[in-house]
């Protein structure tokens, strides 16, 4: 699926990690949800996660959704629970039973049919997807919940599909929809005229009204895709390396169509593209006059012929090549563990 991580069956909030990648975590059975109740047990849990990690206040609040069972389909889950750990047992007690061996292998059968019976029943409660949106900032996170259910097995990969059909999970986010969210949901921060990435992958994890994102390699693949942008300067951003504070300059100017750019990390710069166009024409104004001056110098002695040691104008520098960017594999298991007696054993 299209998340980077899953969290299976905590009963704590401060077992839930609390790192910036989008993270599933799949709601302990004691915490069912109810279908139209607010306050059911999965709502009540997936609040106080979101809020909190143990004691502590959690960060990355943009980066948790919930997939918990429904009310009605726990107790098949935990009738078709009884009955693997019932066949469990007599397997595992074949001498101790003194059981024929007609009676063991019919055994051993219906464990299997009980294992599979589990899985499905697992498959077949967990569909309910509680996520945290937040349109207004100013506001408290009210929530969507939607029905997660489908014909694939893993529950991460459902729950994904549902999730990124409705916009609340995204493995792709472009330049375009950045510059929209510098416009539209950041722009105290954007009228500066440029934002460090580092501080903006810190926005999309932390704030629910900003899209999800499955991990900072969507955001970086967004920044990187500025380049082929022609409409750049309206949709899109330039790229620095740094900023000068004395001079008022950007350091490592590239701008989309005209320089490449390497590597994206914590200190490159998104500068506003009017910013950028300005003073690339106060470079290209500064080179010309320099270069005009410096042509006139060489003409002193009179016959046309330039000073020794020079042969015209400065070359500009040569542009650097763009390194790949990296690639992530996001992984993670999705399925309860095939042995899940320890966890469902709380429901008898």
């Amino acid at each position: 699926g299209a998340f980077a991580r899953v969290h299976i069956g905590s009963a704590d909030t401060g077992d839930i990690p609390d790192d910036p990648a989008a993270r599933l975590v799949i709601v302990h059975p004691q915490y069912h949800h109810v279908k139209g109740d607010e306050a059911s047990p999965a709502r009540l849990f997936a609040k106080r996660a979101l809020d909190t990690r143990g004691s502590s206040q959690r960060v990355n609040r943009n980066m948790v959704v919930f997939l918990a069972a429904d009310v009605k389909r726990m107790d098949e889950l935990a009738e078709a629970a009884r009955d693997y750990l019932a066949w469990k047992d007599i397997a595992g007690r074949v001498e101790e039973l003194n059981l024929s061996a007609q009676q063991a292998t019919q055994a051993r059968t219906r464990l299997a049919a009980a294992d599979k019976a589990v899985t499905l029943r697992i498959a077949d409660a967990y569909h309910w997807a509680l996520v945290p949106v937040q349109p207004p900032p100013d506001r408290p996170v009210p929530w969507d919940v939607i029905r997660a259910d489908g014909a694939k097995e893993r529950l991460a990969e459902r729950a994904s599909d549902k999730l990124c059909q409705a916009d609340l999970l995204r493995a792709v986010h472009g330049a375009r929809s950045i510059r929209y969210d510098l416009d539209n949901r950041l722009p105290s921060v954007w009228q500066d005229g440029h934002i460090r990435v580092g501080e903006l992958w810190g926005y999309y994890c932390r704030h629910p009204y900003l899209p999800r994102l499955r991990d900072r390699v969507v955001l970086d693949d967004g920044i990187l895709g500025v380049a082929s942008e022609l409409t750049w300067d309206a949709e899109g951003f330039a790229v620095a390396t740094g900023y000068d504070e004395q001079t008022g300059l950007y350091l490592g100017l590239a701008i989309p169509h005209q320089d490449s750019f390497g590597q994206v990390t914590d200190q490159t710069l998104l500068v506003r593209p009017e910013v950028a166009l300005a003073q690339r024409d106060k470079e290209q104004a500064e080179r010309a006059v320099a270069s005009g001056g410096a042509a006139g110098l060489g003409t002193g002695d009179g016959a046309g012929h330039e000073p020794a040691g020079r042969s015209g104008p400065p070359a500009p520098p040569a542009a650097t090549a763009t390194p790949a960017p990296s690639a992530i594999e996001a992984r993670f298991q999705a399925l309860w563990s095939k042995h899940c007696d320890a966890l469902l054993a709380a429901l008898e």
